[in-house]
């Protein structure tokens, strides 16, 4: 059985992730730095008893700016996979932090862990009038988690999935 599994674990090659750019209504705009690929490689059996999570540390950093009428609602920004497939026996959830602290206004503040699926889901909330700057190390951080839930399903091959954002 246990060697089953390892067999099955080392067959998987690569997840591929792409991230691409959301988009926002009148005139908010939304950006996503470093929209390169990310590559989830597994290659070792989980210790019993533990969780089998990897983390995808690609410093993805979402930057907004927002102008809205203060009796209008708050924005928020969701995340979904645009298109492609989790392979099975696997969950892909995403996790924004908090400003970094060198944004202006109201910005927004995370939602904690979502699990990633085509349908849209909020990573970051209550967005007011804002602006959290552009590139790397502003606004909010994005980390990928990527959990093995059943590794008898773990099937070898690439998979591309692109992630998209969306500033509502």
């Amino acid at each position: 059985m246990m060697n089953d599994i390892i067999r099955h674990i080392s067959s998987i090659t690569a997840m591929l992730i792409l991230f691409t750019t959301g988009f926002a209504r009148d005139n908010n705009t939304i950006s996503v730095t470093n929209r390169a690929s990310s590559i989830l490689k597994l290659t070792g059996a989980p210790t019993p008893g533990r969780e089998a999570g990897i983390i995808i540390e690609d410093t993805q950093w979402i930057n907004y700016t927002v102008e809205s009428d203060p009796l209008e609602s708050l924005k928020s920004i969701s995340a979904f996979i645009a298109s492609g497939d989790i392979p099975p026996g696997v969950e892909i959830y995403a996790e924004a932090s908090h400003d970094n602290g060198l944004g202006r206004g109201k910005t927004g503040r995370p939602a904690g862990r979502i699990k990633l699926s085509n349908v849209p889901a909020v990573l970051i909330h209550e967005i007011g009038t804002s602006n959290t700057g552009n590139g790397k190390f502003h606004g909010h951080k994005v980390t990928l988690y990527t959990v093995v839930t059943d590794y008898t399903q773990i099937q070898s091959g690439d998979f591309n999935i692109y992630i998209q954002y969306i500033l509502n």
